[in-house]
């Protein structure tokens, strides 16, 4: 009888889940948008740092 009465529960959650999906979409993304900074500007300081670095490499070598 327990079983049944799981199950029960088990389709009304799942019935009662499409409202939430958008809720919970909004909260992980909001969630997730400062990872996301994070990564980026980690990659734009890598990346500018790099075209500085073969800056400084490349006109060294030049001959002037």
């Amino acid at each position: 009888m327990s079983t049944r009465g799981q199950l029960v529960n088990t389709v009304v959650a799942s019935s009662t889940a499409p409202d939430n999906i958008l809720v919970n979409n909004a909260a992980t993304a909001v969630t997730q948008i400062p990872s996301i900074g994070a990564w980026s500007m980690a990659a734009l300081a890598a990346l500018l740092s790099a075209l500085t670095l073969w800056k400084i490499t490349t006109r060294r070598g030049a001959p002037s």
